[in-house]
């Protein structure tokens, strides 16, 4: 398995939350 693809999965998943967030008026930063 490879690592960068985890992370790629991680990293979509994280950007759907934060623009779910951001439709509720919570803006959430994701540190990169």
């Amino acid at each position: 398995e490879r690592l960068d693809q985890t992370l790629d999965i991680y990293l979509d998943a994280a950007r759907q939350a934060q623009d779910r967030s951001a439709e509720a008026g919570k803006v959430i930063p994701i540190r990169s």
